[in-house]
């Protein structure tokens, strides 16, 4: 994670909108975080539309830079709902445009870039594609593995902030699966804890991760009642996928 960047800083929502502010730095520092948040579930799309990798990651890089130039937030409307609907939806009028084709295959093109790894989703797009999905289902698992993974480094570096990264590093297999009696005692030797000190740790830890996590997803719906209902949605994903 970049540093300056807030713990919990605009919500995801505003930073969209803020996109369309007319001070140049401000929008492009706005749309330049959130591409660098969710850029792998719009590669992981595209990929499962059918393109090639390289191909893959050109058309990624296209769809945020015309973000940047302001073509494709006109249509931003925090009233329209959970922004992982509004991502996919522009992403696939992006993609019916045929010219999109062409600009593929002349790598950069002229647009202006940011920061993506490409061996990191294509790492990320082979783990989720498992079987044959269609781009919805990828899109859906990139969504989910995003926050996941955002609001896991957060947690993380609350631990560490609290001199407690070791502990964290035993704990993270903890989070989002059940560990049975024998595995939690060996984290009970490796960390010098009883077995009901490495239950509440664990406990505490999914409890700061379930907090983080619907403060992470507060930031992507409209109204903060639809939160409960994404969270229920993301474990079903991460279920089917797991």
């Amino acid at each position: 994670m970049p540093e300056g960047r807030d713990v919990f800083p605009q919500t995801r929502w505003s930073l969209v909108l803020t996109a369309t502010s007319p001070e140049e730095p401000v929008a492009h520092r706005a749309l330049g975080e959130l591409c660098e948040i969710y850029w792998k579930p719009v590669y992981a799309y595209i990929r499962g539309r059918g393109w090639k990798a390289e191909e893959a990651e050109d058309l990624t890089q296209e769809f945020f830079a015309c973000f940047l130039e302001r073509k494709g937030i006109e249509s931003a409307d925090e009233s329209l709902g959970k922004l992982r609907a509004f991502l996919l939806s522009s992403v696939k009028r992006f993609l019916v445009d045929e010219t999109r084709k062409k600009m593929a295959q002349k790598r950069g093109g002229g647009s202006e870039q940011f920061s993506m790894d490409h061996g990191e989703g294509e790492r990320s797009f082979s783990a989720l594609a498992a079987n044959e999905e269609s781009p919805e289902v990828l899109y859906e698992r990139a969504w989910v593995r995003t926050l996941i993974d955002e609001v896991t480094v957060k947690l993380e570096a609350q631990y560490v902030e609290r001199g407690k990264g070791k502990e964290f590093v035993a704990l993270k297999p903890s989070l989002l699966r059940e560990e049975d009696a024998l595995s939690q005692r060996e984290l009970g030797w490796e960390l010098g804890m009883s077995l009901a000190a490495v239950k509440v740790a664990v406990f505490r830890l999914r409890q700061r991760f379930r907090e983080l996590l619907e403060k992470e997803i507060a930031q992507t719906v409209e109204e903060g009642g639809e939160v409960d209902a994404e969270v229920i949605w993301l474990m079903g994903v991460w279920k089917k996928a797991s």
